[in-house]
Formats: structure tokens, C-alpha cells, sequence
């Protein structure tokens, strides 16, 4: 297998250079590459997906306060960096870390009850709301949980199922971890706001 060594995670971060593990990080096609992998080779998998909340906000202030989009997008790629590097010191020893898109993060996690696993993401909300403070926002993440013990054992289904509860927690008051499977009744909050075109930053 190569997932061992898909990152240079250590010598990053022992470098300080947050913005190039940011870089290091982004690839959503290695993320399923990597999960196909990790299926074929493990007993059991959980994804446990992290969606910041209020960066887009956050953003778009930066812009406004700063009236320079360049300036708006470095400031707030900076947070994202070290919101980054956070995520990876807290789940980077259990899991593989991905940047999924833009604020979202996949981490996947092999071999680990289900309990440890909620105990990491129940770590990785708790550190990304202690380091999220800039500018004025608190910056948290909102996070799902799938898991192959009550998962098809697919990469594109374990992927959106953790991306539906990550949807749910956003909708249900954020900063918040919601695990699969999700009741009938949080699958039609979903579909009635994607219908409205509501993200819920």
C-alpha cells in the first residue's frame, strides 16, 4: 500500500510551514483513492468530515474591511492553515488527513471502534473552536461520521453518507458532530435545503 506514505506530515510541521501542509493536503481524488485502498486493506473505516463554519462570512468581511479581494483571500487562507494544521496534530496519528474543498476536511480512520472514533472528532471540534478566534469570528467546524459498520463498503457512498451528517449538523446549530445513519426526518431537511439552495455556512 502507499497510503504510508502519502504526506511528509512530520516534516512539515516541524518546519512551522502551515501553508505549504495546507497545499500538501488538498486533493479530493487522492482522498478516494486512498479510502479504496484503505477498504481493501482494513477491517474497518470510519470518515469523519469537517465542514468550518461561518468562513464564508468570514471571508466576505475580510473583503469589506480590507476592500482588496487578494488580501481578503490571503488573510483568510492563513486561518485556514493553521485550522489545518490543528486538525492534522489532533487526528494525523489515527487517520489520513484530506482537504476535501475549500473549508472541508476528510480525515479517514482505520481499524478504530466506533467510539474512538467519535472521541477524534469529538477532539477535532473541540481544538478547531479553541484556535478558530480571527477577527472577530469564531470559527468552528460542523462534523459527520460514516462509518463501514453500517455503511456500503464503497468510497462514493461513505463520502456522501459522512457528508449528509455533516449537512444535518449544519443545520441543526453547527459546531455540532452528527453520525450515520440519519433519521428519515433529517434526510428531508437535507433534500428541502438543497431544494432552497441553502448551504447554512
Amino acid at each position: 500500500s502507499d497510503l504510508l506514505f502519502l504526506f511528509q506530515w512530520a516534516d512539515i510541521l516541524k518546519n512551522g510551514d502551515e501553508k505549504m501542509l495546507l497545499f500538501e493536503l488538498q486533493d479530493s481524488r487522492r482522498c478516494h483513492i486512498a479510502l479504496r485502498e484503505l477498504l481493501e486493506d482494513s477491517r474497518h473505516v470510519g470518515v469523519v468530515y469537517c465542514d468550518l463554519d461561518h468562513f464564508t462570512d468570514l471571508k466576505d468581511a475580510l473583503r469589506e474591511r480590507t476592500k482588496s479581494q487578494s488580501m481578503a483571500l490571503e488573510r483568510s487562507e492563513e486561518l485556514l492553515a493553521h485550522l489545518a494544521t490543528t486538525i492534522v496534530n489532533v487526528a494525523g496519528h489515527d487517520g489520513f488527513v484530506f482537504r476535501y474543498a475549500g473549508d472541508e476536511f476528510a480525515i479517514l480512520v482505520p481499524n478504530r471502534r466506533e467510539a474512538q472514533i467519535l472521541d477524534l472528532a469529538e477532539h477535532v471540534r473541540s481544538e478547531v473552536a479553541d484556535e478558530g478566534h480571527f477577527e472577530g469570528f469564531d470559527i468552528t467546524t460542523s462534523i459527520g461520521i460514516a462509518g463501514t459498520q453500517n455503511i456500503e463498503r464503497t468510497h462514493t457512498v461513505l463520502i456522501a453518507r459522512a457528508q449528509d451528517a455533516t449537512y444535518v449538523s449544519k443545520l441543526t446549530g453547527k459546531n455540532r458532530i452528527v453520525k450515520c445513519p440519519i433519521s428519515e426526518a433529517d434526510e428531508k431537511r437535507i433534500q428541502i435545503a438543497r431544494d432552497a439552495g441553502n448551504r447554512s455556512e
